[in-house]
């Protein structure tokens, strides 16, 4: 830590040549040369694999959707105050005051989440919906609002 600040105090910003120095402290200057030259061949074969970064986007959209599935464990008994394992339409109108949807537009949602048209969502339901639907994000973004 004490070789972090000494390196703090006499730069403005700090190099990835000083991070690997601060990280691999035996390294002499041909290792850091080696090191750096990895990173910036890794780099240049992931531009050449992938172009348009696609594997990054894949990557976010994959991080947020395990983020959200977590948040979504957490809400889920809130949502289902009964318990019985599935939204009513009372239920469900709770989810959508809790995810920043219009209360006009609840039915037409509740519609198009009940696949099976039993007149209730269930939890897989629900799950598929909001994944499909690509709102992980959307709900990242209100869970930091609410807790």
């Amino acid at each position: 830590m004490k070789r972090l600040q000494k390196c703090c105090r006499s730069k403005k910003t700090l190099t990835l040549a000083d991070v690997l120095k601060l990280v691999y402290p035996g390294a002499d200057q041909s290792d850091i040369l080696k090191l750096l030259r990895a990173v910036q061949e890794k780099t240049a074969l992931e531009k050449e694999l992938d172009p348009l970064g696609r594997v990054a986007e894949l990557k976010q959209r994959e991080e947020e959707t395990t983020q959200w599935s977590s948040w979504f464990e957490q809400m889920w008994p809130y949502w289902d105050s009964d318990g019985n394992g599935e939204l009513d339409e009372f239920e469900f109108k709770t989810v959508v005051r809790d995810i920043g949807a219009s209360p006009a537009d609840a039915d037409t949602f509740f519609e198009e989440i009940d696949l099976d048209g039993s007149g209730f969502i269930s939890k897989e339901e629900f799950r598929e919906w909001w994944i499909g639907k690509g709102n992980c994000t959307s709900a990242i973004n209100l869970q930091s609002r609410k807790h």
